[in-house]
């Protein structure tokens, strides 16, 4: 019994001594708050907020809480950079005027031609723009059918009879005088199916002191013409046409067939 009651005495006096050197005797010294003020978890914000003024207040604090962590300062004098004057004005128009705000690329029709054929498809394979909308159509056109070598027609007609008899008696005996229509007066000198040829008769004529004039003849014929809906790219592959072709033309159309 005696040896059990100096056992537990034993096992007591070392527990203190345990106790002792962890500090469980030490005084205890209590911490000042430093923030008093109640905290409200973000769920209890969203909360108290309407939805427009949540996403809002979400960005704000995000980079109130980036601006204190770069500068090193409290979150409550963080303050957010205010918005340049370009952006104050893109977001003033595009409150006062939401619809009035166009793409760059506007849409555009025109009509184009006249085209061959050989013309129109080397047109379609080299052009980039799939997206266009392209109407083909004929269209009755006057086109040059010859030249006519002619002296131009005088004050009256019987000076006209005076410079046809000049001319028979310069050995020139394919003439005609038109007497009546709008090329009254003029003394035709032939008919020729291409301009050099003209020029030809023009020159030797010139070389005997007889000054005449050449002037294309027309008949209707059917040609090729394009409606087209595209791009500025569009106008700009119609227009590399124009330049190789003096008789190919192109207008804007309104509205869009």
């Amino acid at each position: 019994m005696k040896a059990l009651f100096f056992l537990v005495i034993t096992a007591n006096v070392g527990l203190f001594m345990w106790e002792y050197h962890q500090g469980a005797f030490e005084p205890v010294t209590e911490v000042a708050l430093v923030n008093k003020e109640s905290m409200l978890l973000l769920s209890e914000v969203e909360k108290n907020l309407p939805l427009s003024e949540d996403l809002a207040k979400k960005e704000s604090l995000d980079d109130a809480n980036g601006i204190a962590l770069d500068q090193d300062i409290p979150l409550e004098q963080a303050t957010l950079p205010e918005p340049n004057a370009e952006q104050q004005v893109i977001l003033e128009q595009e409150k006062q005027n939401p619809n009035e705000i166009k793409s760059s690329a506007e849409v555009t029709c025109y009509e184009a031609g006249p085209l061959d054929a050989k013309t129109y498809k080397t047109w379609r394979n080299l052009l980039n723009d799939t997206s266009a909308n392209i109407k083909i159509f004929d269209r009755d056109v006057p086109v040059i059918s010859s030249y006519m070598v002619y002296y131009p027609a005088e004050k009256s007609l019987e000076q006209a009879e005076a410079v046809l008899k000049m001319l028979k008696d310069h050995g020139i005996k394919d003439l005609l005088l038109q007497r009546g229509g709008e090329d009254q007066g003029e003394i035709s000198l032939g008919v020729f199916s291409s301009r050099e040829r003209a020029l030809v008769l023009k020159d030797q004529l010139q070389i005997k002191g007889i000054f005449v004039e050449i002037k294309p003849r027309y008949k209707p014929a059917v040609r090729k013409y394009v409606n087209v809906i595209g791009h500025a790219t569009m106008l700009e592959s119609l227009q590399k046409i124009q330049k190789i072709d003096p008789e190919f033309t192109i207008k804007p159309v309104e509205p869009c067939p």
